[in-house]
């Protein structure tokens, strides 16, 4: 990852990039069991939807059909 990030020019370090990968693994515990599912809940989405409506980076919610099929 670091060197595509290099080659494009995205400046980064190796410190902020570990905590981002273990913070995306830590956020991936289902609240309901305590258990790692690799799948994003709905209530997940629900959450970032907010964030980013309030941020103004969206203008609409993302539904999860848009994330799960192709």
């Amino acid at each position: 990852m670091m060197l595509y990030m290099r080659q494009s020019g995205i400046s980064a370090n190796e410190a902020a990039q570990r905590w981002m990968l273990k913070e995306c693994l830590r956020l991936l515990v289902s609240p309901n069991t305590g258990k790692r599912t690799y799948m994003l809940e709905s209530d997940g989405l629900d959450l970032v939807n907010r964030i980013l409506l309030q941020g103004g980076e969206i203008k609409k919610p993302i539904t999860y059909k848009q994330i799960t099929e192709p």
